[in-house]
């Protein structure tokens, strides 16, 4: 991102008193377009637009008088009710603008690319349609499949105006939003088993910021939403539009919020960073699931749910109106937070939700009635009433409960614990039981992944389970044990496909989850070598998001070795490095290194480079058809040896421990040479005919050694 300077005399402006207005239908007025923007802008055809998402210009309308502004135009932003763009369907917006002075204008634009293949951060992008709202509230069609962004020019009534950009949208059809297998079809799935109506807005942003947390891992594969919800895995980016499409999806108002995280001491060695605003009771909170969702994983935590701007300031940093520093990062709301604002506290895996005590007692019968005879049973309350309160009733339920159980001869002891909205109830069972829990419902693997899935709670806690996959073509399974972690099992991703995976005890208890194998993730990796003219040697390639450094790799006479390590995406060797007098291969390998562990390993395409030319110091006559077993066996004086055209056959030890011979040249004439003819000799290049029988003799009795084609 750009760090973007203001001027001294806006940044005075900046510290006047402002007053909050929030725009309504009546404050917008129509103005004509020739007034709105210049005469070169009003050809559609010739508009292109770059897409930075967030603030791309602030400050006033050409001559306005700056000294007489009045209150600041603090910011604007745009949201839509609907997580994604359906082709053909109508998709509502709403425009929100405080500070200022109204009436405001504001001229909408729609940058659009077609081709997915195209680099929505460096290449342009076509303006499709633009016009002026009249209201705060519109509908728009998109009716051309690819991907969308609106940029939007907001002016107050004393010439003050910022221009923004939205998010990347994708469209999709009505095919996709029953399709898992896309990102429409993946959020709908979600919110049908996340999501239920009589769920709290607070209890709904929770829900989905686990599912994310619990189910995708910090990958650098991937940044767009597809990554964390297709894939298992996705930069910040991907956790930030993900949760953005579910919160939306499940009813929630939410943003995405763009600027810079870290923990150094000073903000400006923070690294670029996106997370989320939400809206709860008409407060809005910051979430930041990737924060909540470190690396390695198994250290999931809700320290960045639902907290205030003071909390997450101290290491997170985003466009303030007070505050513009960064033309890529929103103007978003403020988050007050309040009595939604979360706390550090953990949450684990849980059985099933409940709302009332009486539900608890019911989820527990049924698990009875089926046989699940767990030693301890996690409810996640998901109702209205304070924790506190519930606890108390949930301790006079269990001990009831525990004489209705001890009664009926189940159970010789119980206990309870709570964890935040987590109730647990802990059975010591009459007669021995088997059970095994596994934390993910399911698991997106690409193919030739390996994927390590722990079991929790398992009874007894030894090597007596057995694993299965429901179609071993898509994805293997290997059952393990280990002492300290208990039974587990290794899952191979074999195929594009979904398989069912399932752990049975002796006694018939499964548990399992669904695998889901995705085809590999290779990033467009493509190689430039240009020759300079000072004799140097230009690399160039594609840089990979995530890498830490890249290695120059050389291949040469069988050997392959570093010649150069870079943190950029070119590298100048020198003629030392790469010599043009050989033959040999020169490629790049992408690696991410985090405190000693490679993380991420890509390898570009190789390119040949160089030109071997032989001389000979010796030569045979003309007239040679054969040479004879063992001619030149022991002669450490031959280096080098050109056969004439005409030869045909070389026999047995011909050449066998000539140590000085390095070069050979062979006519296409041959037809015969013995097995052994170069044993134990110093042969390191051969001059030949390419497709020739000595070029195939060659590749079968001596792979290693570089050929020169005539």
């Amino acid at each position: 991102m750009f760090v973007r300077k203001l001027l001294s005399a806006f940044l005075a402006f900046l510290l006047l008193v402002s007053v909050l207005t929030v725009a309504g239908a009546e404050d917008f007025v129509q103005i004509p377009e020739d007034q709105w923007i210049s005469p070169e802008e009003m050809n559609d055809a010739s508009q292109t637009l770059y897409y930075k998402g967030g603030v791309v210009s602030r400050g006033y309308l050409k001559g306005a008088n700056a000294a007489a502004q009045g209150p600041l135009l603090e910011m604007a932003y745009v949201t839509s009710v609907t997580p994604y763009i359906l082709l053909n369907t109508a998709t509502h917006w709403d425009v929100t603008i405080s500070g200022g002075t109204p009436p405001y204008t504001c001229k909408a634009k729609v940058a659009y690319q077609g081709d997915l293949s195209l680099d929505p951060f460096g290449d342009p992008w076509s303006v499709r349609d633009q016009f002026t709202l009249s209201d705060t509230s519109f509908d728009y069609t998109f009716k051309k499949a690819g991907r969308y962004f609106w940029e939007f020019k907001v002016v107050d009534n004393a010439g003050q105006c910022i221009t923004f950009q939205t998010r990347i949208y994708e469209t999709y059809t009505p095919a996709d939003e029953i399709n898992e297998n896309t990102v429409a079809g993946k959020v709908n799935s979600i919110i049908a088993s996340e999501i239920d109506d009589s769920m709290s807005d607070y209890a709904r942003a929770l829900a989905l910021h686990d599912w994310l947390i619990y189910n995708a891992d910090y990958s650098y594969a991937h940044s767009d939403a597809a990554g964390v919800l297709l894939h298992g895995g996705g930069v910040c980016d991907s956790y930030a539009r993900a949760y953005l499409m579910l919160c939306t999806a499940a009813g929630l108002e939410c943003m995405y919020v763009s600027g810079t995280a870290g923990q150094e001491p000073d903000p400006d060695d923070w690294g670029n960073h996106g997370w989320n605003l939400v809206k709860l009771n008409g407060t809005w909170y910051h979430v930041d699931c990737t924060w909540d969702d470190p690396v390695p994983g198994g250290y999931e935590n809700h320290k960045y749910f639902c907290v205030d701007d003071e909390t997450i300031s101290a290491d997170h940093r985003w466009n303030r109106p007070d505050d513009v520093f960064d033309d890529h990062g929103m103007l978003v709301p403020d988050a007050e937070g309040g009595s939604y604002e979360g706390t550090e506290t953990e949450l684990g895996d849980y059985d099933f939700t409940f709302t009332s005590m009486a539900e608890y007692d019911q989820k527990l019968e049924e698990m009875i009635a089926a046989g699940e005879y767990r030693k301890q049973i996690v409810g996640k309350y998901i109702g209205s009433e304070e924790t506190s309160d519930v606890w108390t009733l949930f301790t006079q339920w269990r001990s009831e409960k525990h004489v209705d159980l001890v009664a009926r001869k189940l159970v010789t002891g119980s206990g309870c614990s709570c964890y935040g909205p987590l109730f647990t109830l802990n059975l010591s069972w009459a007669s021995p039981v088997s059970y095994l829990r596994i934390v993910e419902t399911e698991a997106r693997i690409e193919i030739g992944e390996e994927y390590t899935l722990y079991s929790e709670l398992a009874s007894p806690n030894e090597d007596v389970y057995t694993w299965s996959s429901s179609d071993t073509s898509v994805a293997t399974v290997k059952g393990c044990y280990a002492a300290d972690s208990g039974p587990y099992a290794v899952i191979t991703g074999c195929a594009q496909g979904t398989a069912t995976v399932t752990a049975t005890s002796p006694d018939g208890i499964t548990d399992s989850l669904t695998v889901y194998v995705l085809p590999a993730y290779v990033p467009d990796f493509s190689l430039t070598l240009t020759e300079q003219a000072d004799g140097s040697i230009l690399l160039d390639w594609n840089s990979i998001p995530g890498a830490t450094g890249y290695q120059v790799m050389r291949t040469c006479g069988g050997s392959t070795s570093c010649i150069a390590e870079v943190d950029q995406s070119t590298a100048v060797l020198t003629p030392a490095q790469l010599p043009g007098n050989v033959v040999q291969e020169v490629y790049v390998l992408a690696l991410r290194v985090i405190d000693d562990q490679q993380l991420v390993s890509y390898q570009s395409g190789k390119l040949s480079y160089g030109t071997l030319t032989l001389s000979f110091s010796s030569r045979l006559p003309g007239s040679i058809q054969t040479i004879a077993d063992s001619a030149f066996a022991g002669d450490s004086a031959l280096t080098s040896l050109y056969i004439p055209d005409g030869a045909k056959s070389i026999g047995s030890s011909a050449f066998r421990g000539c140590s000085s011979m390095t070069a050979v040249r062979l006519p296409a004439s041959m037809s015969s040479i013995a097995a052994d003819a170069f044993a134990n000799s110093g042969l390191q290049y051969a001059q030949l005919v390419e497709g020739s029988y000595a070029d195939t003799w060659f590749a079968s009795h001596m792979p290693d050694i570089t050929i020169v084609y005539e």
